[in-house]
Parts: structure tokens; C-alpha cells; sequence
């Protein structure tokens, strides 16, 4: 399979990353949430890939793509990221012997740039937000003749796929899985494997209201641009404009998107914390928030929450158990 924007990753290649990255992996085991299932009335399966080696999900689909790249050859990468995908970069580039960028957007979470430097990361502070330092990537990687590595081209999302595909082999019964979606390579990876292996299962995806890009986007029906505000869950914030590949897996495969408010998202890093024993950045309960919020989930099965990372400032755990 290339690795260009326009081959769509399918089981197969789920499968194959999965077989490529098990020794890596750390085991992340689904557990059961009382409390949420109590309040469905329907077992609730959280999926903690915020216990995921690098604290986060991303660290599949980056050393997916970096194993494949480098058998190609692997010459120096560069990506853009707001935190969790720079640091799965940082630590599969140095896994396969790749030299590698990073280009964060100038106040990324410090919690991240501290991670980061101390991983010894080459860091580039660049734009202001997500989409200026995606733009300021782009002219980097041309001016050095660097390989760019988007967070959701197709060997990123059958990495990431992965976390759906060991959620299912140990539920295998699950019957809606929730995702949290920015530029969607999670969710598309998701609802790749879903649709192959349980056709019948709804996949749901949760965004954020400071940042609704996917959602306005399957609105319109084409990708779209918002004007978003700052967020809790940082992770979550930025446009989609080149995620193609995600946008259109997402938009055949993936039945909704849920929108969370700031409270609710801080609600579910409380949540989290007091009823689960598990510490989520914003991103990473957003899952969590859509349910607590009663956001609509169809059907009678099992539910999954992917919770997708830990890396959460101070700030934002005191701002949610202060509530």
C-alpha cells in the first residue's frame, strides 16, 4: 500500500500494523465502567489509550508509518503537530533510526513541550495555532527537502486502527464505539476496522464546540474551515483542510458526530479522575463527556469510549476537580 492521501488503509493493513507494532505496544485492556453503565443500562467499555507508551494513541500510527518509511529508505521527516502526535513521532523516529522534526504551534501545551524537549525532540515553535504551524510544516519541509508526515495519511490510520482492533478482540461483541475526532485519523482507523469486522456496529466520533471542523464538514459535505476558540482539550483543536482521506472514510462509515462543551469536557477529566482512576487530558475525555452529557447512543450492546491520551496540563485537572 502507498502511503499517499488517496489509497484508503483497509483491514488488511490494520491487521499488518498491528503484527508490525506488537512488541512495542504497550497492552491497553478495556475495562468496564460501573457508573457509566449503570447510567445506559448497558455495559460500558472504556478503552485507555491514554495508558498507551507516549501517554497517547498517536504513538501507533506514528510508528506504523515511521517502521514502514523507514524500509523505504527513511530519509529525514518533518510533521506538524499540537502535542501527542509530536511525541509518538519522536519516539518511533527514534525507534527506527529516523531523523525527525516536530513543528508545534507557538503556546502548545507545556505539559507536551516538556515531554517533548525531555525526549529530546528537535522542537520547532512555529504559527499560531494548528493550521499556521501545519502551514509553516509545509514550507519548512520544501525549504529542506524534509518528508512530511501528516498525522492521517493512510499508514498513520491503519496504525491507529489498531486501537479499535485490540479493543474488539476483547469485546468482541461491542456494539458502538465512541472516538474523539480532530483531523480524524482515529476515527477513520476506527471505523475501518468496525465496518470490516462487526458490519452491523455504529461508529460515533465527538468533537469539540470550540473546534466543530469535522462536524461542520460532513454538514456541508465537503471539507469545510471553522474559526475556532481556545479548548481544554487542545488535542482536538485545529481545522481538517487536507484530512481527505479521513473526511472521506468518516463521512461513509462513521454514523455521527457528538459535540462537547467546555464544561462537559472538564466534567469528563473529573469524571475520569474520581469515578474511572484514570487521568485524561481534554481530548482524551471527550468520549467520556458525550456520554455523561446524554448524548444519543443507539442500540442495546456494549459501548466502547476510546479515551485517547493522558498528557494533560495541571491547570486543566484542577480546573476539573474544582467543579
Amino acid at each position: 500500500m502507498g502511503h499517499g492521501q488517496e489509497i484508503e488503509p483497509g483491514l488488511q493493513d490494520v491487521i499488518a500494523a498491528s503484527n508490525r507494532l506488537r512488541h512495542e505496544l504497550y497492552p491497553v485492556v478495556p475495562r468496564r465502567s460501573d457508573s457509566l453503565s449503570d447510567q445506559l443500562e448497558r455495559d460500558v467499555w472504556l478503552i485507555p489509550e491514554s495508558l498507551q507508551r507516549t501517554g497517547s494513541f498517536k504513538f501507533r500510527g506514528a510508528l506504523n508509518r515511521m517502521m514502514l518509511h523507514a524500509c523505504r529508505g527513511g530519509r529525514p521527516v518533518v510533521t506538524a503537530s499540537s502535542g501527542n502526535h509530536a511525541i509518538g513521532m519522536t519516539v518511533a523516529a527514534g525507534i527506527v533510526g529516523v531523523e525527525s522534526t516536530v513543528v508545534v504551534p507557538t503556546g502548545a501545551s507545556e505539559a507536551k513541550l516538556k515531554t517533548l524537549r525531555s525526549l529530546g525532540a528537535n522542537v520547532l515553535e512555529m504559527g499560531d495555532g494548528f493550521d499556521e504551524a501545519e502551514d509553516c510544516m509545509y514550507a519548512y519541509a520544501e525549504k529542506n527537502a524534509l518528508e512530511i508526515v501528516n498525522s492521517f495519511d493512510a499508514d498513520v490510520i491503519a496504525g491507529h486502527g489498531t486501537a479499535a482492533l485490540d479493543a474488539i478482540r476483547q469485546v468482541p461483541d461491542l456494539d458502538v464505539l465512541l472516538a474523539p475526532v480532530a483531523s480524524g485519523g482515529l476515527l477513520a482507523g476506527s471505523a475501518v476496522v468496525m465496518k470490516a469486522v462487526s458490519p452491523n456496529s455504529t461508529v460515533l466520533g465527538v468533537q469539540t464546540t470550540a473546534w466543530p471542523a469535522m462536524y461542520e464538514s460532513l454538514h456541508a459535505g465537503k471539507i469545510v474551515d471553522v474559526s475556532g476558540s481556545d479548548t481544554v482539550a487542545d488535542g482536538l483543536a485545529g481545522n481538517a483542510t487536507r484530512s481527505k482521506l479521513p473526511f472521506q472514510i468518516i463521512r461513509r462509515d462513521v454514523a455521527a458526530i457528538h459535540l462537547v462543551d467546555e464544561d462537559s469536557i472538564l466534567n469528563g477529566v473529573r469524571h475520569g479522575m474520581i469515578a474511572e482512576r484514570l487521568v485524561l487530558e481534554g481530548a482524551g475525555a471527550a468520549t467520556l463527556a458525550a456520554v455523561l452529557a446524554g448524548a444519543e447512543i443507539p442500540g442495546t450492546g456494549p459501548v466502547g469510549l476510546i479515551l485517547s491520551g493522558s498528557n494533560s496540563t495541571e491547570d486543566v485537572l484542577t480546573r476539573a476537580l474544582a467543579m
